[in-house]
């Protein structure tokens, strides 16, 4: 999806990316902690079982991926970007009034240019990538410290995928 349009608002060029981002989320558990579990389980059962840890083929870790979407607001040229908030960007789409669409070619040409520019974004999105990836990470720690559970390692995929949507916001 892609849209130009001209916003009263707005006092620059802005652009506005639709990102979606995936995580590989890596859980490592020992066999040991592994085999209890599965003993426990067989202890409710009325069927007698026992698992030996050596003898236990059980894997020592899980791969998940996670997808999120994520919309980023820049101002100035891709290749010294001038990012928005993450606040900014979501009061930014809130608080604009569109004040009327540009003719189709130009929307195109806007369109292009930015899409010819995107290399330049490479580090900056890379960076970005990371930095969603410890979020999510610390989320998961807090979580599993709670809850007692493994580990997780959380890897951004990347390239993520910025195709889903370009605003482009135009000063009237």
């Amino acid at each position: 999806m892609e849209e130009s349009i001209k916003w009263d608002d707005v006092h620059k060029p802005t652009f506005i990316l639709l990102l979606r981002l995936r995580h590989l989320l890596e859980t490592k558990t020992s066999n040991r902690s592994a085999s209890v579990s599965l003993a426990r389980k067989n202890q409710q059962d009325t069927s007698v079982f026992s698992i030996n840890e050596q003898d236990a083929h059980i894997p020592n870790s899980s791969n998940s991926l996670a997808d999120e979407c994520l919309l980023k607001g820049f101002t100035g040229i891709p290749s010294n970007p001038q990012w928005l908030s993450q606040a900014q960007t979501l009061e930014l789409l809130a608080q604009v009034t569109p004040s009327g669409d540009l003719p189709l070619i130009r929307q195109q040409e806007w369109v292009e240019k930015i899409l010819s520019r995107l290399t330049d974004l490479e580090e900056s999105l890379k960076t970005i990538g990371m930095e969603r990836a410890n979020i999510l990470l610390d989320s998961h720690d807090r979580m599993r410290k709670v809850t007692k559970e493994a580990q997780v390692k959380v890897t951004p995929q990347l390239p993520m995928d910025i195709f889903l949507g370009i605003y482009i916001l135009l000063p009237d």
